[in-house]
């Protein structure tokens, strides 16, 4: 994987779908390029049906940084991350689509990600469906510091629907006579 990143091939650049998904998000809120710090503005002020999102990504280099990231409007990390952005960021499947740079906003001016060579892909990449960063106490209780807030409890407001088939059976591949599923994910493993 991190030969691709190094790269930054893909089939296909991910300039149209940004420029979509920030047309949605301008006219959803009235913010041009609206990082995710405005957006929790606009949810604690009340205004219009903001709402809090979050979006996952698989950060692939640097090496030393590598992980799954959590983009959030509850996270003042994040806070000056332009939500489209974040989002293609987050979309971005590897081979596909060429790793997109995150772009910031810096009192309002757009600015390149300040992290020299970050490469940021589809989070499923790491975790397809991260329903344990929704079980810790700040997801429950407002009133607690940073610290109780990360203490892992189950929150039953989280709802999390995967798709998968009922049974894992064999696939059938052209010019493979047999190959399990869990051979094919090792396979494509070795591949990235």
């Amino acid at each position: 994987m991190r030969k691709i990143a190094r790269t930054n091939s893909g089939l296909a650049t991910t300039d149209e779908l940004e420029t979509w998904l920030e047309k949605l998000v301008t006219k959803k809120t009235g913010i041009g390029n609206c990082t995710f710090g405005e957006l929790s503005e606009r949810v604690r002020r009340g205004e219009g049906e903001s709402r809090h999102f979050t979006a996952f990504a698989s950060q692939l280099l640097p090496v030393s940084d590598s992980g799954l990231l959590r983009f959030s409007s509850e996270d003042d990390k994040w806070k000056d991350l332009i939500l489209s952005s974040g989002t293609v960021g987050s979309a971005c499947v590897p081979i596909l689509f060429q790793p997109p740079g995150l772009k910031f906003k810096v009192e309002g001016r757009l600015v390149k990600d300040s992290v020299v060579d970050r490469v940021v892909v589809d989070g499923g990449m790491l975790n397809n469906l991260p329903l344990g960063r929704w079980d810790e106490a700040r997801h429950k209780d407002d009133g607690l510091s940073e610290e109780e807030g990360d203490f892992p409890v189950t929150n039953s407001r989280t709802l999390g629907v995967g798709f998968t088939p009922p049974k894992l059976e064999d696939v059938r591949i052209d010019g493979i006579e047999k190959l399990s599923m869990k051979e094919l994910a090792t396979q494509i493993g070795r591949f990235y």
